[in-house]
C-alpha cells in the first residue's frame, strides 16, 4: 500500500517548492515600492504603449505585485492571475484577446473592472527558478507581440531578475555587518568583565590595533592616543620594557610566540600587573606577516596570591 507520504513527487510539485523557497529567501513580498523596481515598469508601460505594467510574483496562494502601473490593487487570488501561467514556461507568454482564449474568457479579472484583453508576460527568475513575471496589459485586444517585442520584454524581466539578486545581496551585506556589530559588542562586554583586551600589529605596515579592552586596561581612549610599536612599549614600567620588547622583536623576526608578565604604567599613573600573550602569522614562506594577542590585567590576582 502506498500512503501519500510514500507517493513520488512530481515535477510540477518540485518546482512549486523550489519557487516558494525561493520566494522566501528573496524576502520581498509584501516589502515597500522601491524606485529600481518603479523605473522598470513604468519604462515596459511606456516601450509597449500599455495602459498597464507590473512586476508580478506569485506565492502558493496569491499573486503580488512589487510594481504596478494603471493597476488599482497590489495582489490578486492566484487563480486569476495569468501570470500563474507564465512561470510554468520559461518563454514570454501572449495572450493577445482573454475574451477568445478559454483559460481566461470567464477571468474576473477580464469581465471586471479591470477588463483585461491584451497580456504578454516574461519570466522572472531568481537563480535558476522561475518567481514571477514582467507583464504588460491593455484594456483593447492586439493583432499581435512581435518577436522584436519579446525580445524586449524578455530583457527588461532579465533586468528585474538582476535588481532582486542585487536586492538580496544588500539585504545579505547588511545582516552580515548588523551581526559583526553585534559581535563586537558582546565581545566589548566580554572583555570588560574578564579584564581581557585583543590587539594586532601589522609587521609590514608597523601599524598597531588595540580593542577597546586593552585601551581600558591602559585607562586611554581610541580619541585620544593612537598606539604604534614605540608609545605602546614606552606604556610599560622603564624595568620591565626591554624585557618586553626582547619577546616582540623575537617574534617578530624569528616567528616565534611568546608571554610574559610585565609592569604597565596607566594614563592616570597607576601601576598595573598585566600577562600577555602574543602569537604569530606567517605567509607561506614562513616570513612573519602579523603578531596577535592578548592582554590580561591580573593586578587583582597578583595581590591575592601575595
Amino acid at each position: 500500500m502506498i500512503t501519500e507520504t510514500d507517493a513520488p513527487v512530481s515535477e510540477v510539485q518540485r518546482q512549486e517548492a523550489q519557487r516558494l523557497n525561493a520566494l522566501r529567501t528573496l524576502e520581498i513580498l509584501d516589502s515597500e515600492a522601491e524606485p529600481e523596481f518603479d523605473q522598470v515598469t513604468r519604462l515596459a508601460a511606456d516601450v509597449f504603449d500599455a495602459p498597464m505594467a507590473a512586476i508580478s510574483l506569485i506565492d502558493a496562494i496569491r499573486q503580488w505585485f512589487k510594481s504596478s502601473v494603471g493597476l488599482s490593487v497590489c495582489e490578486t487570488p492566484r487563480e486569476q492571475a495569468f501570470c500563474d501561467y507564465t512561470i510554468c514556461r520559461d518563454e514570454v507568454m501572449v495572450v493577445l484577446d482573454a475574451t477568445k482564449d478559454p483559460r481566461f474568457a470567464n477571468n474576473p479579472m477580464v469581465l471586471g473592472e479591470a477588463h483585461i484583453r491584451f497580456y504578454a508576460g516574461a519570466p522572472i527568475r531568481f537563480g535558476e527558478v522561475l518567481v514571477g513575471s514582467l507583464c504588460v496589459i491593455d484594456t483593447e485586444p492586439r493583432a499581435e507581440f512581435s518577436a522584436r517585442d519579446r525580445a524586449r520584454l524578455t530583457t527588461l524581466a532579465a533586468t528585474v531578475s538582476s535588481l532582486m539578486t542585487l536586492r538580496k545581496d544588500a539585504q545579505m551585506q547588511k545582516s552580515i555587518v548588523r551581526r559583526c556589530n553585534e559581535n563586537q559588542k558582546k565581545l566589548e562586554m566580554m572583555e570588560a568583565v574578564a579584564g581581557v583586551g585583543y590587539w594586532h600589529v601589522d609587521l609590514e605596515n608597523q601599524t598597531v590595533e588595540w580593542s577597546q579592552g586593552v585601551y581600558r586596561i591602559h585607562g586611554l581612549t581610541p580619541q585620544i592616543f593612537h598606539p604604534d610599536l614605540t608609545n605602546a612599549l614606552e606604556c610599560y614600567h622603564p624595568d620591565d620594557r626591554q624585557r618586553v620588547s626582547d619577546c616582540v622583536k623575537a617574534a617578530a623576526y624569528r616567528g616565534e610566540g611568546y608571554s610574559f608578565e610585565a609592569r604597565l604604567i596607566r594614563a592616570d599613573g597607576d601601576i598595573r600587573t598585566v600577562f600577555s600573550q602574543g602569537s604569530v602569522e606567517c605567509d607561506e614562506a614562513g616570513q612573519p606577516l602579523s603578531l596577535f594577542g592578548v592582554l590580561q590585567d591580573v593586578t587583582g590576582r597578583k595581590s591575592i596570591a601575595a
